[in-house]
């Protein structure tokens, strides 16, 4: 067996000890941050369709109603929203190392949410780019923090 692969069998046993096993945490709460977004979304999306289908409405195209899983705008979906999702976790968490005040953090995310505009070409590696230079700039900082030199890897 990989290297890999056994550090991972024994960072999720070592988990499961942490975590109490079969507890609340992995039979309820794991599940419902898989399915809640999941539902969120399709309610969302039905919602919109319903809205997009009233006579008399400021009439929309129907977002949902021509994509399928083989299109391009399907399959540009499948592979960008989950890159999307990981930097932004990226993103959140070297903010939240750089600035370590919690209102103050989520105040920089806002202002970037709210800010930065993204263009249909080109936006998911600018998006990419930043939050990599973010999460240099967290983790230089952490280490300097420590009093340990990034280059060297030794203490002050």
């Amino acid at each position: 067996m990989s290297e890999p692969v056994t550090d991972l069998g024994r960072g999720l046993a070592a988990e499961a000890i942490r975590t109490g096993g079969r507890g609340f945490l992995w039979l309820v709460a794991v599940p419902l941050t898989v399915c809640l977004p999941l539902l969120i979304t399709f309610g969302i999306a039905a919602v919109a369709e319903r809205f997009a289908a009233i006579p008399g409405q400021l009439q929309v195209p129907l977002v949902y109603g021509e994509v399928s899983l083989t299109d391009p705008a399907g399959l540009r979906y499948l592979w960008t929203v989950p890159i999307y999702a990981f930097t932004a976790c990226g993103l959140g968490i070297a903010v939240g190392s750089v600035i370590r005040t919690p209102p103050a953090a989520i105040a920089a995310l806002l202002f970037w949410v709210y800010v930065a505009r993204f263009g249909r070409n080109g936006s998911l590696f600018y998006f990419v780019a930043v939050t990599g230079a973010v999460f240099t700039v967290a983790t230089t900082a952490a280490q300097w923090r420590r009093g340990v030199s990034p280059r060297r890897g030794a203490a002050r």
